[in-house]
């Protein structure tokens, strides 16, 4: 609760738990409200603090953001592999969990950003999307798992981010093509929670797609 303080003790306890992948994360994340003096002070014994000019301090939209991180990640900036056995098939290497931790930072920014610019959202989801696409089309070829090379070990809050998705879909799209791109994204990422995910789109919908997204099957297709 709000008034409550943090048991400091125990939150200590449950970040040596974690993995280097979701403390990467957490220090994304802490980098959003953090001053310069504050990082300083978190990271200024570990490494060298870098800085803007003042002609480089313009941040660069998200959509810019977008498109760099999808070409780094075609180009293989984040490939990085090791040699696998019995005892480490489980990590991921840097390069998997820098990609997974800027990913999950570039999808926040897409949340954060789509009631003032829906489109430019719409655009930046549908790269990120397709980054997914072709991670699962060539898996070896843009990231290195040590187990099965498949974007379902990124662990997208599939439900909170389409929730999102599809409403910016239905404010521009037909009754068909809205029920099309739902039809779609579901099967390719997250067919496991196809009923909450058909109900979420239909929560957002006009009448017309509504009817579209009913006539839609139920069960996913795949299995």
């Amino acid at each position: 609760m709000m008034g409550d303080a943090v048991d400091r003790a125990a939150l200590r306890k449950s970040l040596r738990q974690m993995n280097r992948g979701q403390l990467l994360k957490v220090a994304e994340r802490a980098m959003k409200y953090a001053f310069t003096e504050t990082l300083q002070v978190l990271i200024g014994n570990f490494l060298k603090v870098p800085f803007l000019h003042a002609a480089e301090s313009l941040a660069l939209s998200l959509l810019d953001e977008v498109q760099r991180f999808v070409a780094a990640a075609l180009r293989g900036d984040f490939h990085e592999s090791f040699q696998v056995n019995w005892t480490n098939s489980t990590p991921f290497s840097y390069g998997t969990d820098g990609f997974i931790a800027e990913f999950d930072r570039l999808i926040s920014r897409c949340l954060g950003e789509a009631a003032t610019t829906p489109t430019v959202v719409w655009q930046s989801l549908e790269g990120l999307f397709d980054l997914l696409r072709q991670i699962d089309a060539d898996p070896d070829r843009i990231l290195f798992f040590a187990d099965e090379a498949r974007t379902w070990q990124i662990r997208v809050d599939w439900l909170r981010v389409l929730a999102v998705y599809f409403e910016i879909v239905a404010a521009q799209a037909s009754d068909t093509d809205f029920a099309m791109t739902v039809d779609g994204v579901i099967e390719e990422f997250c067919h496991y929670r196809r009923p909450e995910l058909l109900a979420a789109a239909q929560s957002v919908a006009n009448a017309a797609q509504i009817a579209a997204v009913k006539a839609l099957p139920i069960e996913t297709r795949r299995r």
